[in-house]
């Protein structure tokens, strides 16, 4: 008698806690309905972790475009190291959150162990095939990292995979057209033409990234439920407008501005235009990974 009283007070007190969201003392906060419960905010541990991949994978990718500007052998060693970096980040912060899998480790050990090939200051064919090993491995990190929202559709999946990308691209991009920028004070006598090409490449991420950004929202907003509840509050909408004005558009005013420095021969501002993009995307990557934690994972 004493045990149906009290299984009957737990589910009461079980409809209570769906109703209204409020847990009553002494009693869990668990739906009747396993599969009617909400999901979970991710932790900032893994979304730390997921950005540091991104990072590393952009940085790399972009570096590809560098070629053949006549920097010299540190530069690249500089860059290389500086990619490496968010990458063992990344693997500890996933590993710290318990979702570090074998094959992102493997992705991670690939990556990791390519780059000091790519760093040496050899010629020829085989440094390149370790960046591009690089490139992929950390890469393939990337996808396996949205892997898991394949079980919303092929159409979720599939933009979170490139708006991870994409973010990565974005935030490498600029870091390594700012890198490139430096290096022209250390050698006054490299062409314009070289910071142009890597310039084009990040206005096209910007575009692109901007493009998910609409596309997202279009074709998932109304009908992804963690989406409409990330952005179903003022601090939501907030957070949104945010991402897209300081993390993108603001960024593409100032690239027009690089273009213009560029075409003036003045490196000199264009580098100091491009510090001040990297601040602004990366401002706006916070927001969106704080957007994507309440998203289910979803990057935009």
């Amino acid at each position: 008698m004493l045990e149906a009283l009290a299984a009957s007070r737990t589910r009461t007190e079980a409809l209570a806690c769906e109703e209204t969201g409020a847990c009553a003392p002494g009693f869990p906060c668990v739906p009747l309905d396993p599969a009617s419960a909400p999901i979970q905010n991710a932790s900032w541990v893994l979304l730390g972790g997921r950005f540091c991949f991104e990072f590393g994978a952009g940085t790399l990718a972009a570096l590809a475009f560098v070629p053949p500007a006549p920097v010299g052998p540190p530069f690249y060693r500089l860059l290389a190291a500086h990619a490496s970096v968010p990458i063992l980040l990344g693997t500890w912060l996933l590993s710290a959150a318990g979702a570090l899998s074998i094959p992102v480790a493997c992705c991670a050990a690939v990556t990791v162990a390519a780059l000091p090939c790519f760093a040496l200051p050899t010629k020829g064919t085989f440094r390149w095939l370790a960046l591009g090993a690089a490139v992929i491995g950390s890469g393939l990190a990337v996808i396996l990292g949205t892997a898991e929202l394949f079980q919303y559709g092929w159409l979720v999946a599939s933009l979170a995979t490139l708006s991870a990308l994409g973010s990565g691209l974005l935030v490498g991009g600029i870091g390594v057209a700012m890198a490139l920028g430096h290096a022209y004070l250390t050698y006054p006598n490299l062409k314009i033409s070289h910071l142009a090409r890597v310039h084009r490449l990040t206005i096209a991420i910007l575009v692109g990234k901007a493009a998910l950004l609409g596309a997202t929202l279009l074709l998932i907003g109304g009908t992804f439920e963690p989406l409409q509840r990330a952005l179903g509050s003022m601090g939501g909408m907030f957070g949104l407008f945010t991402r897209a004005a300081v993390g993108l558009f603001v960024p593409f005013v100032f690239a027009l501005m690089v273009s213009s420095s560029l075409r003036y021969q003045n490196t000199r501002s264009a580098t100091g235009i491009l510090y001040a993009s990297t601040v602004l995307v990366l401002i706006g990557e916070a927001v969106a990974m704080s957007l994507r934690g309440q998203a289910a994972g979803l990057p935009l």
